[in-house]
Protein backbone atom coordinates (compact mmCIF):
# COMPACT_ATOMS: atom_id res chain seq x y z
CA UNK A 1 0.00 0.00 0.00
CA UNK A 2 1.44 3.36 -0.92
CA UNK A 3 1.64 6.27 1.51
CA UNK A 4 -1.16 8.24 -0.16
CA UNK A 5 -3.61 5.34 0.09
CA UNK A 6 -2.62 4.64 3.70
CA UNK A 7 -3.17 8.29 4.66
CA UNK A 8 -6.56 8.28 2.94
CA UNK A 9 -7.65 5.19 4.90
CA UNK A 10 -6.31 6.61 8.17
CA UNK A 11 -8.25 9.81 7.56
CA UNK A 12 -11.48 7.83 7.11
CA UNK A 13 -10.73 5.73 10.21
CA UNK A 14 -9.99 8.76 12.39
CA UNK A 15 -13.59 9.99 12.02
CA UNK A 16 -14.66 7.08 14.26
CA UNK A 17 -11.52 5.81 16.02
CA UNK A 18 -8.84 7.74 17.91
CA UNK A 19 -5.57 6.81 16.21
CA UNK A 20 -3.55 8.69 18.89
CA UNK A 21 -0.49 9.21 16.73
CA UNK A 22 -0.13 5.42 16.68
CA UNK A 23 2.02 3.66 14.14
CA UNK A 24 0.15 1.02 12.21
CA UNK A 25 1.22 -1.57 9.67
CA UNK A 26 -0.63 -1.72 6.36
CA UNK A 27 -2.68 -4.76 7.42
CA UNK A 28 -3.65 -3.05 10.70
CA UNK A 29 -4.89 0.01 8.81
CA UNK A 30 -6.89 -2.26 6.50
CA UNK A 31 -8.35 -4.12 9.51
CA UNK A 32 -9.37 -0.84 11.22
CA UNK A 33 -10.88 0.43 7.96
CA UNK A 34 -12.88 -2.80 7.65
CA UNK A 35 -14.14 -2.34 11.23
CA UNK A 36 -15.23 1.23 10.42
CA UNK A 37 -16.92 0.17 7.18
CA UNK A 38 -18.77 -2.70 8.91
CA UNK A 39 -19.45 -0.96 12.23
CA UNK A 40 -23.21 -1.47 11.96
CA UNK A 41 -22.82 -5.25 11.73
CA UNK A 42 -20.43 -5.24 14.73
CA UNK A 43 -22.52 -2.82 16.82
CA UNK A 44 -23.84 -4.51 19.96
CA UNK A 45 -21.91 -7.70 19.29
CA UNK A 46 -20.73 -9.14 22.58
CA UNK A 47 -18.91 -12.18 23.92
CA UNK A 48 -18.69 -13.37 27.51
CA UNK A 49 -16.04 -15.65 28.98
CA UNK A 50 -16.62 -17.45 32.29
CA UNK A 51 -14.09 -19.18 34.48
CA UNK A 52 -13.98 -20.79 37.90
CA UNK A 53 -10.94 -21.60 39.97
CA UNK A 54 -9.73 -22.24 43.51
CA UNK A 55 -7.28 -20.01 45.31
CA UNK A 56 -6.01 -19.94 48.87
CA UNK A 57 -4.30 -17.82 51.46
CA UNK A 58 -2.87 -18.61 54.90
CA UNK A 59 -6.38 -18.86 56.39
CA UNK A 60 -8.63 -20.66 53.90
CA UNK A 61 -9.32 -21.92 50.38
CA UNK A 62 -11.74 -19.99 48.18
CA UNK A 63 -13.72 -20.67 45.02
CA UNK A 64 -13.71 -17.76 42.57
CA UNK A 65 -16.13 -17.29 39.65
CA UNK A 66 -15.12 -14.79 36.95
CA UNK A 67 -17.05 -13.26 34.07
CA UNK A 68 -15.31 -11.31 31.31
CA UNK A 69 -17.53 -9.48 28.78
CA UNK A 70 -16.39 -7.59 25.67
CA UNK A 71 -18.96 -5.46 23.81
CA UNK A 72 -18.51 -3.56 20.54
CA UNK A 73 -20.15 -0.11 20.60
CA UNK A 74 -20.63 2.33 17.73
CA UNK A 75 -22.42 5.53 18.74
CA UNK A 76 -22.21 9.31 18.29
CA UNK A 77 -18.91 9.39 20.21
CA UNK A 78 -17.30 6.94 17.78
CA UNK A 79 -16.28 3.30 18.00
CA UNK A 80 -15.07 1.65 21.19
CA UNK A 81 -15.00 -1.75 22.87
CA UNK A 82 -16.23 -1.98 26.46
CA UNK A 83 -14.68 -4.57 28.75
CA UNK A 84 -16.51 -5.52 31.94
CA UNK A 85 -14.93 -7.93 34.41
CA UNK A 86 -16.53 -9.33 37.56
CA UNK A 87 -15.09 -11.68 40.13
CA UNK A 88 -17.25 -13.35 42.79
CA UNK A 89 -15.64 -15.06 45.76
CA UNK A 90 -17.48 -17.74 47.72
CA UNK A 91 -16.96 -15.67 50.90
CA UNK A 92 -19.20 -12.91 49.48
CA UNK A 93 -16.57 -10.54 48.06
CA UNK A 94 -17.58 -9.07 44.69
CA UNK A 95 -15.06 -7.24 42.47
CA UNK A 96 -16.03 -5.23 39.36
CA UNK A 97 -13.81 -3.54 36.72
CA UNK A 98 -14.73 -1.60 33.62
CA UNK A 99 -12.53 -0.27 30.86
CA UNK A 100 -13.15 1.09 27.40
CA UNK A 101 -10.81 0.61 24.43
CA UNK A 102 -11.08 3.75 22.28
CA UNK A 103 -7.74 3.95 20.47
CA UNK A 104 -6.86 2.12 17.30
CA UNK A 105 -4.31 -0.03 19.10
CA UNK A 106 -6.73 -0.88 21.92
CA UNK A 107 -9.47 -1.83 19.46
CA UNK A 108 -7.10 -4.00 17.44
CA UNK A 109 -6.02 -5.81 20.60
CA UNK A 110 -9.58 -6.36 21.88
CA UNK A 111 -11.54 -7.09 18.67
CA UNK A 112 -10.27 -10.67 18.62
CA UNK A 113 -12.05 -11.28 21.93
CA UNK A 114 -15.40 -10.49 20.23
CA UNK A 115 -14.97 -12.06 16.81
CA UNK A 116 -12.16 -14.33 15.68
Amino acid sequence: MDRKEKNRLKSAISEFIDLSNGRFKDDEVERLHSIVENRDSYNGKSRTYRDSYKTFDSEDTYRVETEDTYTFVSDESGIHIDHDFTRDWDDGQHDVWHESFKTGRGILNAIGRISP
